[in-house]
Order: C-alpha cells, then sequence, then structure tokens
C-alpha cells in the first residue's frame, strides 16, 4: 500500500512540467515527508515484530513453566503418596510390633505373679518346714521328757512292787 501512494506520487512528478519547480519542491517535501513516514512505520513494524518475538518467546516459557509447575506437582504428589504409603507400611509394623510387645508385657506380668505366687509359697513352705521343725524338736524334747517319766515311772512302779514283795517276803519269812 505504502509503495503503490510511492509509485502514484512519482507519476504525478514525471508529469509535472519542468517549470513548476516550486510545485516540484512541494511533491519533493512531501515524498520525503512520506519516506520519513514509512521510515518510522517500518520501525514500528520491526519493533512490533520484536514484541511479537518476545512474547511468543514469553509465551513458551510460560508454557514450559506451566509444564514443569504439572510435571513437579505430578511428582511431588507421587512422591507423597509413595511416602504416605510408606509411613502407612511402617506405621503397620509398628502397630504388630506395639501388640507383639503388650501380649510379652502380659505374659511377662502374668509370669511375675506367677513367681511371685510361688515364692510366698515356698516362703510359707519353708516357715511351715521350720514350724514343723520345731514342733517335731519340740515333740523329741517332750517324747523323751515323756519316756523318762515313764520309765521313772516304771522305775517307781517297780520300786514299789519290789518293796511290796520285800514286805510279802519278809512277811511270809517271819
Amino acid at each position: 500500500m505504502i509503495n503503490s501512494k510511492r509509485e502514484n506520487l512519482l507519476n504525478l512528478i514525471g508529469m509535472c512540467s519542468q517549470d513548476n519547480t516550486q510545485e516540484l519542491q512541494e511533491l519533493k517535501n512531501i515524498i520525503s515527508g512520506q519516506k520519513q513516514k514509512i521510515c518510522k512505520l517500518n520501525r514500528k513494524l520491526d519493533d512490533f515484530e520484536a514484541l511479537i518475538s518476545e512474547r511468543n518467546e514469553l509465551k513458551k516459557i510460560c508454557q514450559q513453566f506451566e509444564q514443569n509447575k504439572e510435571d513437579s506437582y505430578n511428582a511431588h504428589k507421587k512422591s507423597f503418596n509413595e511416602l504416605s504409603e510408606t509411613c502407612n507400611v511402617q506405621s503397620e509394623k509398628i502397630k504388630k510390633i506395639m501388640d507383639t510387645v503388650y501380649q510379652w508385657e502380659l505374659k511377662y506380668e502374668k509370669l511375675e505373679n506367677t513367681n511371685n505366687c510361688l515364692n510366698n509359697q515356698l516362703k510359707i513352705l519353708k516357715c511351715n518346714v521350720k514350724n514343723l521343725e520345731s514342733q517335731l524338736a519340740e515333740t523329741e524334747i517332750v517324747l523323751k521328757s515323756v519316756q523318762n517319766e515313764l520309765c521313772l515311772t516304771k522305775a517307781r512302779d517297780l520300786y514299789n512292787k519290789i518293796l511290796k514283795f520285800d514286805e510279802k517276803y519278809s512277811r511270809f519269812k517271819s
């Protein structure tokens, strides 16, 4: 479009006569102004194309950023899910271990109670043995005492019988 205007102006210049130098000068000034405008428009067009190119590069960067953001989010989500699953597995293992520990603690407590009960019974049995030994010793002493008494009593009875016999024999002799 700009080139067609330029051609039109050049055609007009060619048609003009040589004598009209003032008009020719005005036309040259118009052409010069149009050339300056064209240069400005070309610079603006170059700037606009550079901006469009920069905008397209920024769009690509934004798209890459969005893709990286999405990839990062997905990787983070995947890692979180894996970590969460690992935590769940570890939690289950810990729960099982804690249950086992609790069961062992119950068994230990039961065994400890049984052991304490057996120890108490053993102490009671030892006390009973000591009491029985003591009673046996006392019984042996009483038995010896009774045996001694019995011997003494038998000896007295025998002595008394001998005395009675002697008395009867002495009466008989006399």
